[in-house]
């Protein structure tokens, strides 16, 4: 084999497996899961839809709390979770709808979540 042919050969592995190291590096790397959106009160004296703004939605995996988030003043939240399968309610144990929701292994699981009030 020619020398300079040779050269080429190992610069060429070596970029590859550069390239290589680099996928591998990045694919470590964990998603952010989570869920996210809109908390809304329906029903009432009032009619239509409301946002439920200043509320703190509790997260339940079973029975422990596992998240917690206040809802801003346009009923709106966010939260950092692992996937899995969780339950949702408001503070004092209100009910919500729906009341479950999974989180998927990779982005934010968007809700529409809702309080019905009679």
């Amino acid at each position: 084999m020619h020398p300079r042919t040779a050269a080429f050969l190992s610069i060429l592995a070596l970029a590859a497996g550069a390239g290589c190291m680099g996928s591998a590096a990045r694919s470590t790397t964990p998603p952010t899961t989570g869920v996210g959106g809109r908390a809304s009160q329906i029903g009432g004296p009032w009619p239509g839809r409301r946002p439920l703004a200043s509320v703190r939605i509790h997260v339940l995996a079973g029975d422990q709390v596992v998240g917690l988030v206040r809802t801003d003043e346009h009923g709106r939240f966010s939260l950092r979770l692992p996937p899995g399968t969780y339950r949702v309610e408001l503070d004092g144990g209100q009910d919500l709808h729906p009341g479950r929701v999974t989180v998927e292994a990779s982005g934010t699981t968007h809700l529409s979540l809702k309080q019905y009030v009679k």
